[in-house]
């Protein structure tokens, strides 16, 4: 079981470096996937990076809610 720690500091401007390197991070892997030949290649990528592609769209979305509660 993990202890409760306190959040760590929030950066605004740390924030956003991030959640620009994630937007580039999506913009290249929709690319990439958008050049798969058929829709059986698109569905192997998606077994392949669905996860991490969920994984980051949740980040860029919390990121921006954080920002926008500022």
């Amino acid at each position: 079981r993990r202890r409760s720690r306190p959040a760590p500091a929030f950066s605004s401007e740390a924030a956003r470096q991030v959640l620009a390197r994630l937007r580039a991070w999506k913009v290249q892997h929709d690319e990439d996937r958008a050049r798969q030949a058929g829709p059986f290649f698109k569905m192997v990528w998606d077994g392949i990076f669905g996860d991490d592609d969920g994984a980051v769209t949740e980040a860029i979305a919390e990121i921006e809610t954080a920002l926008a509660a500022r």
